[in-house]
C-alpha cells in the first residue's frame, strides 16, 4: 500500500473514530470535507474490514497488509510456440 494511502486511512479510520463519538469540535470544515472525500475513496469492503482490524490492533495492520504483495508463480510451457515468429505481436 503506498504512503501517502496508508497516512490517508490512519488520518480517515482517526476521524471516523472522532465522527462515531460525535466528538466534532477539534474537526474543522476542511477536517470534515476531506473526510466525506477519504470515505468515499475507501469505501470498497476491504478497507472496511481493514477499519475492523485497525480498532484493535491499531496501526500494525498497515505493516501487515504491506507485507503481502502477492506472489509470482512461473510455468514453462511444453511448446515452444515457435509458429508465431521470434516477435510475437508485431505487425
Amino acid at each position: 500500500m503506498p504512503g501517502q494511502d496508508v497516512a490517508d486511512l490512519q488520518w480517515l479510520y482517526d476521524a471516523t473514530q472522532q465522527v462515531e463519538r460525535r466528538d466534532l469540535r477539534d474537526l474543522t470544515i476542511a477536517d470534515l470535507d476531506r473526510f466525506k472525500d477519504l470515505r468515499r475513496r475507501f469505501a470498497a469492503p476491504e478497507f472496511k474490514a481493514l477499519y475492523s482490524a485497525w480498532c484493535i490492533n491499531g496501526d500494525a495492520v498497515f505493516q501487515r497488509a504491506n507485507a503481502f504483495h502477492g506472489r509470482l508463480i512461473t510455468h514453462v510451457l511444453p511448446s515452444s510456440y515457435s509458429q508465431f515468429g521470434s516477435l510475437p505481436g508485431v505487425v
